[in-house]
């Protein structure tokens, strides 16, 4: 032996443990997904326990200086209790924010490489950011670091998407395979005009079978997968879709 020390962690002294680690071993890049309807609470409880922000101000995920720049929009047609169009998510407010009444899903699944399937899902969530403000707000350290940091701050929110999604039964894959030219059209009426698209994160069930959360009893041959039942409980849409109450992940 060289002098250093082995560590072993046990369950029985980490009972929390093994639920991560059922998260972390359902964390997949699911693709297709089906064209099911999709609960509009657990469609809040992601984006809550994704991009969330804590009673402190701060969010789930790390961000230069605490700025912030990545905003998630979403694109919805296949929601229940929710109309078809495009939000915002506000994450101070927890809520929803109308953008505009139309689908905008096949639009923006042209607008990819080779993702046409992804307008079938019953949302797109946009991860978008005016790369130009971030320039400007950290330009003081240089050129181009503004970018960079927008570039880093959507990888955290991906990843924190991809283990809600797992911890609520839910698939998706991030799609950063974009025609930047054919994007900037589709998806201006629902970002604007100074906003890039960094990348799409449809969010569904899986195709051909229906996921549950990680916790439950597993079945067609892979963790966590059956039939949905249940109805949607009740999330309306009033011009702002609130999601405070909504139980948070544990």
């Amino acid at each position: 032996m060289d002098g250093t020390t082995t560590a072993h962690l046990h369950d029985d002294e980490h009972p929390d443990g093994r639920k991560w680690e059922a998260v972390l071993a359902a964390r997949t890049s699911t693709k297709p997904l089906s064209a099911e309807p999709l609960p509009a609470a657990q469609l809040i409880r992601l984006l809550d326990g994704a991009v969330g922000e804590r009673p402190d101000g701060s969010r789930r995920y790390p961000s230069a200086h605490a700025h912030y720049p990545v905003d998630v929009f979403v694109a919805v047609g296949g929601i229940d209790g929710l109309q078809s169009g495009a939000y915002l998510f506000h994450a101070a407010e927890s809520s929803m924010i109308p953008v505009t009444q139309r689908d905008h899903r096949h639009a923006l699944a042209r607008a990819t490489l080779d993702a046409a399937w992804a307008a079938e899902s019953p949302a797109l969530l946009l991860l978008a950011a005016d790369l130009d403000a971030a320039g400007r707000a950290f330009q003081a350290q240089g050129r181009g670091r503004g970018a960079r940091y927008c570039w880093i701050e959507a990888g955290a929110v991906v990843q924190n998407v991809h283990l809600c999604a797992a911890a609520l039964g839910l698939g998706t894959v991030f799609l950063g395979g974009i025609d930047d030219d054919a994007m900037r059209a589709a998806a201006q009426p629902v970002v604007g005009s100074s906003r890039s698209v960094l990348g799409l994160l449809p969010l569904g069930f899986a195709a051909g079978c229906l996921p549950q959360p990680v916790s439950a009893a597993t079945a067609c041959g892979a963790p966590g997968r059956r039939r949905r039942s249940g109805p949607d409980d009740g999330v309306n849409n009033d011009l702002l879709v609130e999601t405070r109450g909504i139980e948070p992940l544990t």
